[in-house]
């Protein structure tokens, strides 16, 4: 294949993640609440296949670099908001409409400061949490208060604190992406592991979804606090940002 061909391949997986997004942000303005979460999480599966892909077919380029910030600014940061809002916060009032803007300010924030890089061994290193990551926990938020998938709607005495902790959780997150602690992203071995926990859960609970949202919500909890773990004083922070630029050059 030639050049051309292959950046035509990794762009249309681009599009596929905003046509995803796009169709999450339709879903959630027809309150269909379960098909946009749906979508996220489906985006972002697609999203890292993308960067996987454009690796493997060495067909990266200055303008899928920012034809993928854009996507991933309205996929994962406007997107999950807005049918967040529409859905969860509307009833909080200026809350609500404060969480909804700082999600959306966190990720333009993220992505006009620079956020992605490779590392001297091989493995993709993110300045700040992806933003994947902060997007689907809002989706699985969505899952959980529309299908009441932990049951945890029914014992609640107040939905609202519900919605509350699980917000407070996302400002968190959107907060570590504009943070310097690095994030190295997950290995082969990490995602087989998170797809064989939610096969063998699937099949002794009988519950898909509901297994594939225990597995998602401990594994970005767990990533979180890896990275968390890993991160380096600043002065080390710093030394280390200048061999990574010294990697790009």
């Amino acid at each position: 294949m030639n050049l051309r061909f292959r950046r035509f391949l990794v762009n249309s997986m681009t599009f596929a993640v905003l046509a995803a997004g796009v169709a999450a942000l339709l879903a959630g303005l027809a309150e269909n609440v379960s098909l946009a979460a749906e979508l996220i999480l489906l985006a972002a599966i697609l999203d890292g296949l993308d960067g996987t892909l454009a690796r493997a077919l060495r067909a990266t380029s200055d303008f899928g670099e920012r034809l993928d910030t854009y996507v991933d600014t309205v996929t994962f940061g406007v997107v999950p908001a807005v049918v967040g809002y529409q859905t969860l916060w509307a009833d909080f009032g200026v809350w609500g409409a404060g969480a909804t803007g700082m999600l959306i300010a966190m990720a333009v924030l993220r992505f006009s400061r620079g956020c992605s890089f490779p590392s001297s061994s091989g493995r993709h290193v993110f300045r700040g949490l992806p933003i994947p990551v902060s997007a689907s926990w809002i989706a699985i938020l969505l899952l959980v208060t529309d299908k009441d998938l932990f049951g945890v709607m029914s014992f609640a005495a107040d939905r609202g604190a519900v919605i509350g902790g699980y917000t407070v959780v996302a400002l968190a997150l959107s907060l570590l992406q504009i943070s310097n602690v690095r994030y190295v992203k997950p290995s082969r071995r990490q995602l087989r592991t998170a797809m064989w926990a939610v096969l063998i859960l699937g099949l002794l609970t009988r519950l898909p979804l509901t297994s594939f949202c225990v597995v998602a919500t401990a594994s970005l909890l767990v990533y979180v606090a890896d990275g968390l773990r890993r991160h380096r004083p600043r002065a080390l922070l710093s030394r280390g940002e200048e061999q990574e630029a010294a990697i790009r050059r």
